[in-house]
């Protein structure tokens, strides 16, 4: 199974890589030659927006 991963910071990464260690998970890093297709590329944005707004929905919603 391959799983990619895009983090919003560098923060998020070490929280996932010290999770992925904690668990003694095999994984690789910075891969330069994994790519995406575009319909994936287009894929991943979309849901990171969608996401997004719903981050924000829900801190809005909080007040």
């Amino acid at each position: 199974m391959t799983i990619v991963v895009n983090p919003h910071s560098e923060q998020e990464e070490k929280v996932l890589l010290a999770f992925l260690n904690s668990l003694q998970y095999y994984y690789q890093a910075n891969i330069d030659d994994m790519s995406l297709t575009s319909s994936q590329q287009q894929e991943v944005l979309r849901r990171d927006r969608d996401l997004c707004k719903v981050k924000q929905k829900s801190v809005h919603g909080m007040k």
